[in-house]
């Protein structure tokens, strides 16, 4: 999708729509006797419950960017290895890990870099002839630092799962190309908040001379962010400061990953060099928009929401809509190899 410059004195910026590309792609014997089968399950037992894990968050609720500590002991002997998990669909995902001092007890600062009702545990894998062990789950909700506006329900997603593989990290290239000094910098918090509204991580790689939306992102990267101008990319002609979308692969027209995506930026738009300014369209809700297209969601049909269509001074953040949108085409979902939920 793009985004339409109508008039500077309007204060407003028209979004256009996606652009989407898209193709269509007897358990062993018994043996042994019966007090070796009990002589198993005994084991098994153990291992089960083994090391006892216990884990509690410093706070059940905190905004993003803040500390949240989740602390314990872990039996069985010092120095055992913890590894913090959040669980979503289909699996439980590490976030951070540690060892445990002389006494057993531990310390993980929990990410606070997307705002999601985490469902976390902490689980000491076995080593050394010690059983592994896993804590209760502990709740912890991230949320944004301001009240997000709108209807959780205003988003659109093309296709029932059209997504990239949220347990991947999603290499990036920028494409300098014009544009104004401290750009990269934007684009950079740009995708931090999108990270904070999805869970998705984004590895940059440096600098590219590839012109997004022109060029093919073959050998490149995974997405293309960067200035060009309507004569390079047409997409921008007409007043249009961006243009944003995405391609995808999939068995159906329901269940499609996206491995490419682009973002190109008008250089010859003048919007506010920043990433937010309530009082001035910036270019930096133009940036978490178009990517917004690039991870695959589709306008908002209210202006108060940032994937709207005009970009104006009242939909400068993520509103709630914006949110189950970013959830629903992230981590939240789970992983691709998990299957589609």
């Amino acid at each position: 999708m793009g985004v339409r410059h109508q008039s500077p004195r309007a204060g407003a910026v028209l979004l256009t729509t996606v652009a989407l590309l898209v193709s269509t792609w007897l358990p062993a014997g018994a043996t042994g006797s019966a007090r070796t089968e009990e002589r198993a399950g005994s084991l098994a037992g153990l291992e089960r419950v083994g090391t006892k894990v216990k884990a509690q968050a410093s706070r059940s609720r905190a905004r993003a960017g803040r500390t949240v500590i989740v602390s314990g002991k872990v039996s069985g002997g010092s120095r055992r290895k913890v590894v913090l998990e959040t669980k979503v669909p289909g699996s439980w995902r590490p976030l951070a890990s540690t060892r445990s001092n002389p006494s057993g007890r531990y310390r993980l600062r929990l990410p606070t870099t997307w705002y999601h009702q985490h469902t976390l545990r902490v689980r000491a894998p076995a080593s050394g002839g010690r059983p592994a062990g896993t804590s209760r789950a502990v709740k912890v909700r991230v949320k944004p630092s301001y009240k997000p506006a709108g209807s959780s329900s205003d988003y659109s997603v093309p296709y029932k799962n059209y997504r990239w593989n949220a347990c991947k990290p999603i290499t990036w290239r920028f494409h300098k190309g014009g544009g104004f000094a401290k750009s990269l910098k934007v684009v950079k918090r740009a995708l931090v908040e999108v990270t904070r509204g999805t869970g998705l991580t984004f590895d940059y790689r440096g600098g590219t001379s590839a012109v997004p939306v022109r060029d093919s992102n073959a050998g490149v990267a995974d997405l293309v962010i960067g200035w060009t101008t309507p004569s390079e990319v047409p997409q921008l002609g007409g007043g249009t400061a961006g243009y944003g979308g995405a391609s995808a692969t999939g068995p159906d027209q329901q269940h499609l990953e996206i491995n490419e995506g682009w973002v190109a930026l008008d250089q010859t738009e003048s919007l506010a060099e920043t990433y937010a300014d309530g009082s001035r369209v910036t270019w930096g809700q133009v940036m978490v928009h178009e990517i917004g297209h690039a991870i695959g969601l589709g306008h908002a049909s209210s202006s108060d929401q940032l994937m709207f269509g005009t970009a104006t001074t009242s939909n400068s953040r993520l509103g709630r809509g914006d949110l189950r949108g970013m959830e629903l085409v992230g981590l939240g979902r789970g992983c691709w190899d998990q299957g589609a939920r």
